[in-house]
């Protein structure tokens, strides 16, 4: 029996398992010592051992244990080439213009805190970047825009958020006139 129909017989046998998963009548599904999942999987690796002379050369409990551990190997260098992948692609997600991508930077929290407690206010962001490494990491003319822009958002933050209750409570208020309206017409 090659690969593939072994593969074909576990898809035939998909609804032999689901039967065993979920009872319809109500009752809990049976346990995998008894299952025909266990029986089917067994059956399964016995024709995998047998189908092939490379196999067979080895005791069947050797060919599960083996198998088992194959799967495990095989499991963590794919979690390996994931991880050292994926830091490939971090370490070169730089802007075109060849600098870090200013959201996933420190110099960002770093900024943030500085102009929170007030100390971009007292020195030129020129001074500024120089306190922080992570700010040199940034061109001067981008690190200045980001300082600025910080600043700004900081200052018109107050009168942004008293926009947005003074219309928050007319748009309240109207909604409660238009209530009473429709519950003083149903009382009458």
């Amino acid at each position: 029996m090659t690969r593939s129909t072994v593969a074909a017989a576990m898809l035939r046998k998909k609804g032999a398992m689901e039967k065993n998963t979920a009872k319809e009548d109500g009752e809990s599904p049976v346990k995998w010592q008894k299952s025909d999942g266990k029986k089917f999987l067994r059956k399964g690796l016995w024709n995998l051992h047998s189908s092939d002379p490379h196999f067979s050369e080895y005791p069947l409990k050797n060919f599960t244990t083996n198998f088992k551990n194959l799967k495990k190997k095989v499991l963590n260098l794919m979690n390996r080439l994931f991880h050292s992948t994926r830091s490939l692609i971090l370490d070169h997600l730089h802007t075109k213009q060849g600098y870090p991508h200013w959201n996933r930077h420190p110099a960002k929290e770093h900024l943030e805190d500085d102009v929170y407690k007030r100390i971009a206010d007292t020195m030129v962001p020129s001074e500024l970047r120089m306190m922080q490494t992570s700010y040199q990491d940034f061109p001067q003319d981008i690190f200045y825009v980001r300082v600025h822009a910080k600043k700004r958002k900081q200052m018109e933050q107050t009168f942004w958020i008293a926009k947005r209750n003074k219309t928050a409570l007319q748009r309240h208020l109207k909604e409660a006139a238009e209530f009473r309206k429709n519950r003083a017409g149903i009382k009458s």
